[in-house]
């Protein structure tokens, strides 16, 4: 009697432990599941914050790349300017 009740009370609780690790199991998919969604969002998101990111540094250093070859251009300008004065100067002084 006491061997047949244990028995039961045994394939009772190895029953209740497997539906507990099933039931555990689920649960942890679920959460899987649903942290690698959040991440793929996160990723997501983040490319998007580099891609604007990106575009706003091509539309800066563009810019930026403009005025140095126009502020190249004056000062190339200037030069001849002065170097011309110089050569007046020279002359006028010889």
């Amino acid at each position: 009697m006491f061997g047949r009740g244990l028995k039961r009370y045994l394939e009772k609780r190895d029953e209740e432990f497997r539906v507990w690790a099933q039931e555990r199991d689920e649960a942890f998919k679920a959460w899987t599941r649903e942290r690698e969604k959040k991440s793929e969002e996160l990723r997501e998101e983040s490319r998007e914050f580099n891609r604007e990111i990106l575009l706003r540094n091509e539309k800066v250093y563009t810019r930026v790349i403009v005025q140095m070859e126009e502020n190249t251009e004056q000062i190339r300008a200037n030069t001849k300017a002065v170097l011309s004065m110089l050569d007046r100067f020279n002359g006028s002084s010889a």
